[in-house]
C-alpha cells in the first residue's frame, strides 16, 4: 500500500510541473495547485480507508456517514486525522523544479509504475479505487430504477419460494420459545480471542445450546444485518438512513421472514428497540413485520456523543423481564433484541466484568 501511495502522489506532483516554464501565470499555477491537492487528498482518503477497513471506499461507507455520531468518543480522533490529511494534501507547492527532460523522464517512470500497479484489481492504487466505487454506485442506481412487470415478480417469487425445509434440528419440543439477540460487533473471532478468555460466559452458553459453525452474515451490519438475518436475503438497497418514507417503501416486500413464519404458527413476535429516540432506526424496526416493538419505559438511557440509547446491561435485564412476562401467556413467543453498546468506536464507562465464568 505504501509503495502505491508514493508512486501515485509523485506522479500527481510530476504532472503539475508540466509546462511549468512556458505557462507559469498566476491563474495557471492556482489551477495546477488546486487540481493536484484535490487528487492527493482523494488518494490519501482512499488509502486510509483501505488501511482500516481492508477495502477502498464503498457506497455503503458513504451512506453510513449519516450515522457518523455513532463513532462516539473516538469522533475527535478521526476528525483530527482527517484534518491532518487535508493539511498534508494542501501544502504549498513549488514550480519549475525540473527541466523539460527531467519532467518527461519522471512522468514516464511514474506513469509506467502506476500502470503496472493497476494491472490487477488487488494492487490498484487509491485513486483507481474510485473507479470501482462509481461503477457500483451507477449499477445500484440503474437496477433500482428498473420497473419490473408483475409477471417478472411472479416468476421470481415462484423460483425462490419454499414451502418446506430440506434439513433442520430437532429440539424435542413443541413450539419452543425463541429468543434471538443481535449483538453489534460480535463475531466468532471475538469469541475465540485468547482461547475464549474474553467472553467465557458467552462461550459457556454456546456450548450448552445449539450453535452453528461456519455461519456468515451475507450483508453488512446494523440495519442491513438485522434484516438480512431475519429475512435470509441479500439486499440490493444497502442503506436505510436517507429517510423514513424510503424505509417503508424498501421494506414493503413479499419476502418471507422468521417472524412471519413463526407468526403463522401462533407465535407472538416482539422486537426490543434499544434506540427508541432514533427516529430512522425506530421506523425501520417498526416496519420489519413484528407484532410489537417495545422498549424500557423507564427510559433511564445512556447518552454518548449525542446518541441516546438503552445500555447493554439495562437491555439484557429488560430482555429477561420481557421473556418472563411473555412466558406467562398461552401462546409461544419469538423475542428479538438488538444491542447497541458494543458498536464500533462507541466508548463506554461500563465495566462488563472480570472475565470469570458465572455459576
Amino acid at each position: 500500500m505504501f509503495v502505491r501511495i508514493i508512486v501515485e502522489v509523485f506522479l500527481i506532483l510530476a504532472l503539475t510541473q508540466i509546462l511549468g516554464h512556458k505557462f507559469n501565470s498566476l491563474p495557471i499555477r492556482i489551477i495546477k495547485y488546486l487540481l493536484s491537492s484535490l487528487l492527493i487528498l482523494f488518494s490519501l482518503i482512499d488509502a486510509i480507508v483501505a488501511t482500516f477497513s481492508g477495502t477502498y471506499l464503498t457506497v455503503l461507507m458513504t451512506q453510513n456517514l449519516a450515522n457518523i455520531m455513532d463513532l462516539g468518543g473516538n469522533l475527535w480522533l478521526y476528525g483530527s486525522a482527517a484534518l491532518l490529511v487535508i493539511l498534508a494534501a494542501f501544502l504549498p507547492m513549488r514550480y519549475n523544479l525540473f527541466n523539460k527532460k527531467q519532467q518527461l523522464a519522471s512522468i514516464a517512470i511514474f506513469g509506467i509504475s502506476l500502470i503496472s500497479l493497476n494491472l490487477t484489481a488487488t494492487h490498484q492504487t487509491p485513486l483507481f479505487g474510485y473507479v470501482g466505487y462509481f461503477s457500483s454506485y451507477n449499477k445500484m442506481k440503474e437496477i433500482s430504477n428498473i420497473k419490473k412487470p408483475k409477471s417478472a415478480q411472479t416468476k421470481i417469487e415462484a423460483e425462490f419460494a419454499k414451502s418446506t425445509i430440506a434439513s433442520g434440528i430437532s429440539t424435542n419440543l413443541q413450539q419452543p420459545n425463541v429468543i434471538v439477540i443481535f449483538t453489534e460487533g460480535l463475531s466468532q473471532e471475538v469469541l475465540n480471542y485468547d482461547g475464549g478468555k474474553l467472553t467465557p460466559n458467552l462461550n459457556k452458553l454456546k456450548n450448552q445450546t445449539i450453535n452453528f459453525s461456519n455461519y456468515y452474515n451475507q450483508t453488512a451490519a446494523t440495519y442491513r444485518g438485522v434484516r438480512g438475518q431475519l429475512f435470509s436475503e441479500q439486499q440490493l438497497n444497502q442503506g436505510y438512513e436517507n429517510g423514513q418514507d424510503q424505509i417503508k417503501d424498501a421494506l414493503n416486500t413479499k419476502l418471507t421472514s422468521v417472524q412471519s413464519i413463526l407468526g403463522d404458527q401462533g407465535y407472538q413476535t416482539e422486537f426490543i428497540n434499544a434506540e427508541p429516540n432514533q427516529s430512522i432506526w425506530t421506523t425501520y424496526v417498526e416496519n420489519l413485520g413484528f407484532d410489537k416493538v417495545t422498549t424500557d419505559k423507564s427510559k433511564s438511557f445512556l447518552k454518548l456523543a449525542g446518541t441516546t440509547f438503552m445500555g447493554d446491561q439495562q437491555n439484557y435485564k429488560f430482555l429477561f423481564n420481557q421473556a418472563t412476562e411473555l412466558s406467562k401467556e398461552n401462546n409461544p413467543f419469538f423475542l428479538a433484541d438488538y444491542t447497541f453498546q458494543t458498536h464500533l468506536s462507541l466508548d463506554s464507562s461500563l465495566k462488563y466484568g472480570d472475565g470469570k465464568i458465572l455459576t
